[in-house]
């Protein structure tokens, strides 16, 4: 009789498998610039996916220098989906930082994709534009300047940046753009030129000065710094233009400079353009006195 030996196959019947895991930080990574003293608040961004084939609810966990700093609940993830996850902490000291974001789900099959690390570095970014060099009061048309402005790192560590320089007709449309990419150690200052502009209309000017991160680091481009000014092109300078009117009624005899308030600041047989430079930056009305007329004009200064 023979005997028969039989092989018993088990047969695995695979259940729900369970398995999530952290898969990219969004923010912070790199450098991360700030305009806030320590401590502030920061808010950082990760993407987590369930690699699993059920829908499943998890913690996760985001730290700082490996110190827990804030947890959130994923809810309902559907399988082969992704989520990104939003949280929020304090930041306590410049410098550098290391940053993981952790799933927890119980029972995770594969516990070794859970964990996502990267690193951040926080610079304390407090850059000003300080004066503006030029254009300066009012222009003619067809006369070029080539504008320039101070800036100024007050940051705690040296700063790289491009640096926005843009003319508008108000409410009109871009008449100058040029950019300059800037580089200045913490606590000093430098004139920045930009490429030379001619006045080709005239009218109301404004100045848009912009300071942007070099780096995006988080959805909206960080503007650090912006400033508008106001500047007025003549048709023909306000000095030609007067002077050609004023001559052929007579002559002028007297001019007075009045300040925004009315008051009498100065009077003169001329006002010419060196005369306007010495003046401090406000509105002014400028009076000519002829023999048989008199004219009054209004005249800005900026510096």
């Amino acid at each position: 009789m023979k005997t028969f030996a039989f092989i018993l196959i088990p047969i695995l019947l695979f259940g729900t498998v369970l398995d999530v895991g952290s898969t990219d930080i969004i923010f912070p990574r790199g450098r991360v610039r700030t305009r806030n003293w320590i401590p502030f608040q920061l808010h950082p961004k990760t993407i987590v996916k369930n690699f699993g084939d059920t829908t499943v609810s998890f913690p996760v966990i985001f730290k700082i220098d490996n110190v827990a700093v804030d947890t959130q609940i994923v809810e309902n993830l559907a399988p082969n989906l992704t989520d990104t996850v939003n949280f929020v902490c304090v930041v306590q000291q410049f410098g550098n930082h290391s940053v993981a974001c952790s799933t927890c789900l119980e029972g995770d099959f594969h516990p070794e994709n859970d964990k996502c690390v990267d690193s951040f570095n926080i610079r304390f970014r407090d850059v000003y534009v300080i004066a503006l060099v030029s254009p300066s009061g009012n222009m003619s048309v067809g006369q070029t300047a080539s504008p320039a402005l101070i800036i100024c790192n007050y940051g705690n560590i040296a700063d790289d940046f491009p640096l926005i320089f843009h003319i508008m007709m108000i409410d009109t449309l871009l008449v100058y753009a040029d950019t300059h990419n800037v580089v200045l150690y913490s606590g000093s200052s430098t004139t920045v030129t930009f490429s030379p502009w001619t006045a080709e209309s005239a009218g109301w000017h404004k100045f848009w000065i912009r300071i942007d991160t070099i780096r995006i680091v988080t959805d909206t481009t960080m503007t650090v710094d912006s400033t508008n000014c106001f500047f007025y092109v003549h048709p023909l300078g306000i000095e030609e233009d007067t002077k050609v009117t004023l001559l052929k009624q007579g002559g002028i005899k007297k001019v007075e400079v009045y300040n925004i308030t009315g008051k009498l600041i100065s009077v003169s047989s001329s006002f010419d353009l060196e005369q306007r430079k010495d003046l401090p930056s406000g509105i002014y009305f400028i009076k000519y006195i002829g023999k048989e007329f008199t004219k009054t004009e209004k005249f800005v200064q900026i510096k």
